[in-house]
This record gives C-alpha cells, structure tokens and sequence, in this order.
C-alpha cells in the first residue's frame, strides 16, 4: 500500500499520501501530486467525521458542549504532532460557513463541512476514470468515542459522510466536477442505453437561473460530460441534478453548493496528511436563506417507515436531517435511511424510506 516503481512497467499506480485531514471537494480534482484523482489512493479521509448530535451528548459532558472545550480534542486523534484537536475543523467552519453561533449551528455546519468534501473524495475517482483505479476512505468507524476518521461513529450511528459516501458511489450518478465546471454522468452499474439528465441551477436568494434537460446514452465505466456550467463561474450558486431512465423512473439525485471562488491551496506546504487552505471558498449563502416552511407526513409498514417531506417554500431548504428514536430520545441503530441530510428545491417533495427493527419509532426532522 504505497507509491513503488518497477525498472520494468514504472509506477504501480498505487499511493498512501493522504490527506488525512481536511481539504476542500475542489482539491481532490486539482491535486496531481499526492492524494487527488489519480491512482489508486489506498488510505485517506477528510479528518474530523464529526458525529450527530446525539451522540456528542454522549461523549462530551453537557457542560462541555459549548463554548468547545479541551475534551472535545481529547476525541480527535492520538497524534502528538497534528490532527489532535478542533482547530481545523473550526478553521473551516468559520472560513466557508461563517462562525458557529452555538452548538447545535456548530454540529449542522461541520455535517456540511464533512458531506461536501467526502463525496467529492469518492466522486473525483469516478470521474477521472481511467486515470483513477480506486480510493479507500480512512476509516470506516471508530473503536471508541471519536471525532475523527468515521463513516459511522462509536455508537453505530451513520455521521454525514455515510450517507456522503453513498450519495458518490450510486451505480449511475451525476457528478460536478469542480476543476472544469461541467457535469458528468458515470456509470458503474448494470444499466445500459438511454437516460435522461436533468439540471436546475439556482442563484444565492434561491432564485432559479437555468432549467434543462437531456437524453445521453450511458454504458458501463464511460463517463459522458452532461452540462457546461462555465457560466455560472465566479457566482455563488445551487446545482440540482437529476437522472432517470427511459421510462421516467428516478435513478439518482444530486445537489451542489458552489461557491464564487474556488479555495486556495498553499499547495508547496504539503504535509504527509494536508495541505493548506490560505483563502475558504465563502459558501455562508447556504445557511443564509430564509426558513422555509417544510412538512412532514409518516406512514409505517412491516417494519419500513416513509417519511415524506414538503418544501412549500420558494426557497431552498439546506441539509434536512431526519433522525429515527426511541421513547427515550437515543437515535436507534440500525436504522437504514433510503437517503438522509439532503436539500429540498422550492416546492419540491421528496419521499424516503428508514428501515428498523425496533418499534414505536418518533421519526423527527432537523433542520
């Protein structure tokens, strides 16, 4: 599991250059020396896969959970050197969110901070294929309380990333590709034949700017470029992807927050597990749009409950949690969530699925 070269065929292809810590959804696309797009990345992650809220309510005491303490570093990493402690992940917040205004506004923006960047890890290796052959996400979950390196956390619960994680590797997906500005639509499944992409782009006041939709031929492992959003460069913006297959069944969905600049990178302070952000990519547009007004109806059958949420707003409603617990107010586990922490567009209402074992379940929306 590292860079080796044979005096016969060259380079192996394989790497282990992190990162382990945090950078942008754009690095992954732009870095051609160490942990982007290239390869076969055999370890790495974005650092701190901070848990939902309930279960930081177990690890650090309530006393502690705000203004952030020393025992919240306490369940970072073990590193003398780096990784052991909030700083970046509260560099980051501040620098593309805005500062968190107390806990739970810390917790939503560091789920924001962790989906965007994990996805786009797993989605710049499926776009660049060929020249990429496979990236393993560092680590899967954590052997005790932890902050970092998880999809889910000590107590088995999914954190953003999981669900991150999912939303990239959808056999047939429609990704944005943040060095070029286009969409493209790569398929790892079965399917093959026509299918149709449809995009919607909306300003920074959830104003809609460009509706379009297309029929493209798809066939395994080819990549076909979709849509050119050059256009939109250097303006704040929302991206609402859509597939279907011939018959108008939904396949996939994707949403983006594209920030007017890209982040800037001290790419010549590279370290084994980063490198440096000098300038965030200002995305504090999506946590600044009004309330919107969402409702939700739930209905259970043998074991499955269906969650349907309502947007009936003409604004954007950014990152809707939903969260399945018991009479006691713990998240249950397992509860397997069709899709979770995703955006609703104006209007629009989407219907997902959790499945568990345990009854009674109060289903609740955070957001």
């Amino acid at each position: 599991a590292k860079s080796l070269k044979s005096e016969l065929t060259g380079w192996s292809g394989s790497k282990m250059a992190g990162p382990y810590e945090y950078v942008g959804p754009d690095y992954w696309y732009f870095d051609v020396t160490n942990g982007g797009a290239f390869g076969f990345n055999t370890e790495t992650g974005i650092g701190a896969n901070l848990p939902q809220a309930e279960s930081l309510r177990k690890i650090i005491p309530e006393s502690e959970l705000w203004p952030l303490s020393k025992t919240w570093d306490k369940h970072c990493t073990t590193s003398s050197s780096a990784m052991n402690s909030t700083k970046v992940l509260n560099a980051t917040i501040e620098g593309q969110y805005g500062a968190a205004e107390g806990f739970n506004d810390f917790v939503r923006k560091a789920h924001a901070v962790d989906y965007d960047a994990t996805r786009a890890m797993f989605e710049s290796f499926r776009v660049n294929t060929p020249l990429t052959t496979g990236i393993i996400q560092w680590m899967l979950n954590s052997a005790w309380p932890s902050l970092y390196w998880q999809l889910y956390d000590y107590y088995g619960v999914p954190v953003a990333a999981y669900y991150a994680t999912k939303k990239a590797c959808e056999p047939v997906q429609a990704i944005y590709n943040y060095k070029d500005s286009q969409v493209y639509v790569v398929n790892e499944g079965l399917l093959e034949g026509e299918i149709t992409v449809s995009v919607k782009v909306y300003d920074e006041n959830s104003a809609l700017l460009m509706e379009d939709a297309r029929t493209i031929e798809t066939s395994y492992r080819n990549t076909v470029k979709a849509f050119d959003m050059k256009k939109f460069d250097g303006r704040p913006h929302f991206i609402a992807l859509e597939i279907a297959d011939k018959d108008g069944k939904p396949l996939a969905d994707n949403f983006y927050c594209i920030a007017a600049q890209r982040n800037q990178y001290v790419w010549d302070d590279y370290t084994w597990y980063d490198t440096p952000i000098s300038a965030y990519s200002d995305l504090r547009f999506a946590f600044a749009q009004p309330e919107a007004d969402v409702t939700m109806e739930v209905s259970e059958a043998d074991g499955v409950y269906t969650v349907v949420l309502a947007n009936n707003s003409q604004v954007i409603s950014y990152m809707n949690i939903l969260k399945a617990k018991d009479k006691d107010g713990n998240l249950v586990v397992p509860a397997v969530w069709s899709d979770n922490f995703f955006a609703l567009l104006p209007g629009q209402t989407r219907t997902v699925t959790c499945k568990a074992d345990a009854k009674d379940l109060c289903i609740e929306l955070d957001r």
